[in-house]
C-alpha cells in the first residue's frame, strides 16, 4: 500500500471469508477491503471487481476466481491463504496474477507448520518457489506431472528423452505397443476393429483460420488449434464448440469449418485412410496397403461400394497405394462439407 499497489488476499472458502475480511481490518484498519467470490449476483461482483480496478479499495479478498485471467497492472502483491490446499498449476496460474507492469510484485504463500504438511504438499510448495523465473510453464507443468504420479516413465533412464518426440505422441506411442503386446499374450488374430483408427491427414480447399477478431489473444489460438487437431472423438468436438461459444461468443462459420474438418478427418482415420482430400468436386481417400486393417477393411468395405447409391464412386491408384474417389454433386463449401460428412458417416 506504500508503494501506491494494490494486494490479492485469496481465501478460497466462501463460508468464513468474512472473517478474514475482519482480521485484515483489524491488522491494517487505514486498508480499504473488499470481498468477492462466485456466489455473489453477477452485477454486485461486476460492481465490486470494477471499483477495485478503478482503485476504490486496497485489498481484494477473493476465492480463486482471481485465476480466470484477470489482469490488473496496479496490483503488486498476492496472500494465498492455506496455500497447501492448492494444486501446483492452480498456485502457478494465482502467482501469475502480479507482476504485470514495471512494479516489484510478491506472492506469499500461508502455509500451516512444515510438520502439519503432507510430503504433496511440501513438493508442490518447493516446486512453486524452485521456478519462479519467467516462462517456467512448462518446468512447472512437468513437475506437476511427476509429483501427481506419472513417474519415471518419462525419464530418460528408461525411455530415453521424451521431449524429442512430445509428450502426446510418446503416449500414444506406449499405448500402441501396449495393445500390441495384449494381443501377442492372448495369442489374438488381428481383426478389422473400427475403434481403432488412423492419424490421417486432410487437405481441403477452404481456409482453415481462427479468426483474429473472434480470439484476441495469440497464445489461446494457438491452445484452441492444439487441441482440436489432437482430439479423437467426434462427441469432444461439440464439448470445445459448446466451449468456444460460451467463452468467445457465438462461433463464426469459420471455425466450425475448422470442426468439420477435424471430423472429417476422424471419420476418414476410422476407415484406415491414411490421407482425405475434399475440393469442389471430389471427395478422395487415400490408402496405405502395408496395414492387416486396410487390407480387411478393402476385403469387407470396399466391394459394397461399387453398388453405393448415395454418388458416383471410382477406384483409382494401384495396389500398393488405392484411391476411393466419391463425385460430389453439391455447389456450395458448406453443401460439400455436409455431403462428404455424410458419406464417411454412412461407410463407418
Amino acid at each position: 500500500m506504500e508503494r501506491k499497489g494494490q494486494i490479492y488476499f485469496v481465501h478460497n472458502k466462501v463460508k468464513t471469508i468474512e472473517g478474514i475480511k475482519r482480521i485484515i481490518n483489524e491488522i491494517v484498519p487505514t486498508a480499504r477491503v473488499v470481498v468477492a467470490h462466485g456466489q455473489l449476483p453477477e452485477r454486485e461482483l461486476e460492481k465490486i471487481m470494477l471499483d477495485f480496478i478503478h482503485k476504490k479499495y486496497d485489498v481484494l479478498i477473493s476465492s480463486m476466481i482471481i485465476e480466470n485471467g484477470l489482469d490488473i497492472p496496479n496490483v503488486n502483491t498476492i496472500i494465498i491463504d492455506h496455500a497447501d490446499k492448492f494444486g501446483l498449476s492452480q498456485l502457478y496460474q494465482l502467482r501469475g496474477r502480479v507482476g504485470r507492469s514495471t512494479s516489484q510484485a510478491y506472492a506469499y504463500l500461508l502455509v500451516p507448520h512444515a510438520s502439519r504438511l503432507t510430503d504433496l504438499a511440501q513438493k508442490r510448495l518447493r516446486a512453486i518457489q524452485d521456478f519462479s523465473d519467467l516462462g517456467s510453464g512448462f518446468k512447472v507443468a512437468l513437475r506437476d506431472m511427476e509429483i501427481r504420479g506419472i513417474g519415471n516413465i518419462l525419464g530418460k533412464e528408461q525411455s530415453g528423452n521424451m521431449q524429442a518426440v512430445g509428450f502426446d505422441l510418446y503416449c500414444r506411442l506406449i499405448d500402441e505397443s501396449v495393445q500390441k503386446l495384449k494381443k501377442e499374450i492372448r495369442g489374438e488374430e488381428t481383426k478389422l476393429d473400427l475403434k481403432r483408427f488412423i492419424d490421417a491427414k486432410i487437405d481441403v480447399d477452404f481456409d482453415l483460420m481462427i479468426p483474429k477478431d473472434y480470439i484476441t489473444s495469440e497464445s489461446e489460438r494457438v491452445s484452441i488449434y492444439h487441441r482440436l487437431v489432437n482430439i479423437q472423438n467426434p462427441q469432444d468436438l461439440v464439448e470445445i464448440e459448446n466451449e468456444l461459444q460460451d467463452r468467445f461468443g457465438t462461433v463464426p462459420r469459420s471455425v466450425t469449418r475448422i470442426i468439420d474438418a477435424i471430423e472429417l478427418k476422424i471419420l476418414a482415420g476410422k476407415l484406415f485412410a491414411s490421407h482425405i482430400r475434399l475440393n469442389k468436386k471430389n471427395l478422395i481417400l487415400k490408402f496405405k496397403d502395408d496395414l492387416q486393417e486396410v487390407k480387411e477393411f478393402h476385403e469387407k468395405i470396399v466391394p459394397g461400394l461399387m453398388n453405393y447409391k448415395k454418388t458416383e464412386v471410382i477406384f483409382t491408384g494401384d495396389q500398393n497405394s488405392p484411391h476411393i474417389q466419391f463425385i460430389l454433386t453439391t455447389n456450395s463449401i458448406d453443401e460439400q462439407i455436409e455431403q462428404a460428412k455424410n458419406i464417411l458417416q454412412n461407410i463407418v
